[in-house]
């Protein structure tokens, strides 16, 4: 391993703690996907389909390219069920497609760990 001169014993723990986290899971890759780096853009909630493609229009016309678009919190039917709410998001897959056409390769949906008593998840829990 390496030594930095003059860290003290934190960064020799350090480092002992790191070694054993690449033994145990593995070396994280050389680099990162494009994506992971890039500029990721999520608000307080896109409240529907349309708000979510305007905002990542009028961010393309401004240059301003987002490689991941967030869909957060409250777009499931019921929380737990893990599908999108059709009067909010009627077809994700085409919305996707219209994101991807705009410039933004990627989109993302934030998973809460919520999960509604008689929701499809509850069972797993």
């Amino acid at each position: 391993g390496t030594h930095v001169a003059g860290a003290g014993a934190g960064a020799a723990r350090y480092e002992h703690v790191s070694t054993q986290f690449v033994r145990a899971f593995g070396a994280p890759p050389a680099t990162a996907p494009p994506f992971a780096l890039d500029l990721w853009q999520s608000q307080n909630r896109f409240e529907n389909a349309s708000i979510l493609i305007d905002v990542a229009r009028t961010a393309a016309k401004h240059d301003v390219l987002s490689s991941v678009i967030v869909v957060d919190y409250l777009h499931w039917r019921v929380q737990g069920d893990w599908s999108f709410r059709t009067d909010c998001y009627p077809d994700m897959a085409a919305t996707t497609r219209e994101l991807r056409a705009i410039g933004v390769p990627q989109t993302m949906a934030s998973v809460w760990p919520m999960i509604a008593n008689g929701s499809w998840g509850w069972g797993a829990v």
